[in-house]
């Protein structure tokens, strides 16, 4: 499981981001997500009922998709996740403890990090593909720079993508993208449309089949 996950995430090259929603607003909005060709899905574990709702996800959708569990900060939220079947954990941060958990029970874990130390530590710790966050506060080059030395991991883009500027990012080496707001238009959710949502959602699916 373990490897076609991150084959899915390789392949399909983004993980949706759900955070902030109700619960019957995160399932609904998994199935647009799913609908529109987007099966790798992260739901936040600061979103209400974000267990629940990964437990509820894998029931109806895992055989379609991966649900997993995002801003997993320590062993504690990821032992959590793990129980509700989460098949990865993205973190905002680099904690030892918890990838050596995730590894323990198979579970893809993507750390969140920054610098070239903490994407080594990362690769020594077994991680295969790495968040780099926030992608933002870094020149759009950074990527490049820092798979000249480091060209042997993956390597997750997260914070401030959108449809304006993916071309650009996977032109300096990304492999992947985490989005959230840009592509989980809350407004539209909260308005119900879900057909616009996702019209939405299928501008970032055809874009991304062309690479």
């Amino acid at each position: 499981m373990y490897k076609d996950v991150l084959q899915s995430i390789g392949e399909k090259k983004i993980v949706a981001i759900l955070r902030g929603l109700s619960f019957l607003q995160s399932m609904k909005t998994i199935e647009t997500l799913i609908e529109s060709g987007i099966t790798n899905i992260e739901v936040t574990l600061n979103t209400p009922n974000a267990i629940e709702c990964i437990h509820k996800a894998l029931e109806e959708f895992g055989d379609v998709a991966n649900i997993g569990a995002g801003t997993v900060k320590n062993e504690e939220d990821a032992k959590k996740a793990v129980q509700a079947g989460a098949r990865f954990i993205l973190t905002p941060n680099l904690s030892i403890n918890t990838v050596e958990y995730a590894n323990t029970e198979n579970v893809l874990i993507i750390p969140g990090v920054l610098t070239p130390t903490e994407i080594v530590t990362a690769q020594n710790l077994g991680c295969k593909m790495v968040k780099i966050f926030p992608i933002s506060a870094v020149n759009k080059r950074y990527i490049k720079e820092i798979k000249g030395p480091l060209d042997d991991i993956k390597v997750m883009a997260v914070g401030g993508v959108g449809l304006e500027n993916i071309e650009q990012y996977l032109s300096v080496g990304a492999d992947a993208f985490g989005l959230g707001s840009s592509l989980i238009k809350t407004d539209l959710i909260n308005e119900e449309r879900y057909d616009l949502l996702k019209e939405h959602f299928r501008k970032y699916v055809d874009l991304l089949n062309r690479f």
